[in-house]
């Protein structure tokens, strides 16, 4: 709080030689001294790729052709390539580490790796260094695709975490939607965490807090038509039992789910999005399937690129329309039921 000028008392003007250590050590203590202190520990980054290659021996040897020093390790979501990263100062680093950004070596071991497979790779990078309560860092993550760092949101906290931790957020998260007078009917892992994409799975723990709710969850019975080919071995047998747990427990899925992956540049036209869309109808299998796409103006905040405004465009379209007829695909308020 600022109180205003005519509130705010006068202070007392400090004679040129005061001594503002010796008064802090007059009112407080002096500093004991620091004698036989151990040395500081220096920074260090530790950067992992997370990646879906199910072979330690295989990811260690693409590593090896790709000139990346890193320790491989296997685990039971796929191999993964680690690096300590040591860092001797603050000097250390860059402008754009300082800005959050992650450094250039992990960068090059994501970039590399996520290029084995089409469902890419997660970068986590741990800033570590000594406080004055021991050890302390910060952990940030990141989705890679063919190269690139993609826009989904990765949460660090849920690629790390625990059962009970992913329930006591969705608890906290259904909770505050009901709060605010909003009535979920299904749940939803926007960026992919809890199905296992970006490190541990937590299906069985989501499904059943689906049914404790009441909820259908979005999970595709069918997810080649949404990743563009099928799941690893690994993935596919999780998936497998995830939709049976969800038959047992009663929790609604989609057949499939399908979209949009290309931008207005690779497209060319409105009508060749349409064309494209419209051939993926011939496909669709038996069941409830969702369409998700992102319509908006051309000329709304944060959209860059004019194949929203397309997607728009086709939701109004009488042709798209008559294509959905001819296919027999009829339009429902949603599959949760």
């Amino acid at each position: 709080m600022t109180l205003p000028p005519e509130d705010r008392p006068e202070l007392p003007e400090l004679p040129q030689d005061f001594d503002f250590d010796a008064e802090f050590a007059k009112a407080f203590g002096a500093e004991p001294p620091a004698t036989g202190a151990a040395p500081t520990r220096p920074k260090a980054l530790v950067a992992v790729v997370m990646t879906p290659v199910s072979s330690a021996p295989a990811l260690a040897g693409l590593c090896a052709m790709a000139g990346i020093d890193a320790h491989v390790v296997p685990t039971s979501r796929g191999a993964l390539a680690a690096r300590v990263i040591e860092r001797d100062g603050e000097t250390d680093d860059s402008l754009a580490e300082l800005l959050g950004e992650a450094p250039e070596i992990a960068i090059t071991m994501a970039a590399t790796l996520s290029r084995t497979s089409r469902y890419g790779a997660v970068l986590l990078v741990s800033r570590l260094g000594e406080g004055d309560e021991g050890l302390v860092g910060t952990i940030a993550a990141s989705q890679w695709n063919a190269g690139k760092r993609t826009e989904d949101t990765v949460s660090a906290g849920l690629v790390l975490a625990q059962a009970d931790d992913v329930v006591a957020e969705l608890d906290a998260q259904l909770a505050w939607a009901h709060e605010a007078g909003l009535r979920p009917a299904v749940a939803d892992s926007h960026a992919g965490t809890l199905y296992g994409l970006h490190g541990r799975s937590f299906l069985a723990a989501a499904l059943t807090w689906c049914a404790r709710h009441g909820l259908a969850f979005r999970l595709p019975r069918d997810p080649g038509r949404y990743l563009g080919g099928p799941l690893p071995a690994v993935l596919a047998e999780q998936h497998g039992r995830a939709v049976a747990l969800a038959d047992s427990l009663g929790v609604a899925l989609p057949a499939t789910i399908w979209t949009n992956r290309r931008s207005a540049a690779d497209l060319g036209s409105y009508e060749a999005l349409r064309s494209d869309l419209v051939a993926r109808l011939d496909d669709l299998p038996e069941g409830v399937s969702e369409l998700f796409l992102h319509p908006t103006t051309s000329d709304a905040p944060g959209v860059h690129d004019d194949v929203r405004a397309w997607e728009a465009r086709l939701l109004r379209d009488p042709a798209w329309h008559d294509a959905l007829a001819r296919a027999g695909v009829t339009l429902v308020g949603g599959w949760s039921s």
